[in-house]
């Protein structure tokens, strides 16, 4: 995906079994050599919630901090499930390339 609309952002919803940790991760690659400085690529993990998102973590990465130079950039997030379903999140920075996302149980 390369996003370059300036509030750009993907969701989905996938299944988990409560109580377990999962790490959300994404290849990230910046295509500008010059980044502005206030862009960031931000992905995180939510929950429903009696009807409603809450966040259970989130970490924005600064453009600067993407790999350019042919190399993908890993970033990762983690946290407990506390229902059986959590919403992976990603909003892209313009002119930055998301690749291969995946959530990875971690174990007990």
């Amino acid at each position: 995906m390369v996003c370059s609309a300036r509030d750009a952002g993907v969701w989905q919803d996938v299944p988990v079994q409560a109580g377990k940790r999962y790490a959300f991760t994404v290849f990230a690659h910046r295509e500008d050599a010059t980044p502005s400085g206030k862009e960031n690529v931000s992905i995180a993990l939510e929950a429903t919630v009696a009807g409603r998102q809450i966040a259970l973590a989130e970490h924005g990465y600064a453009l600067a901090e993407i790999e350019s130079t042919g190399g993908w950039s890993l970033l990762r997030v983690s946290a407990s499930a506390v229902s059986d379903h959590v919403r992976v999140l990603i909003h892209p920075a313009p002119h930055c390339a998301i690749d291969d996302a995946c959530l990875i149980e971690l174990g007990d």
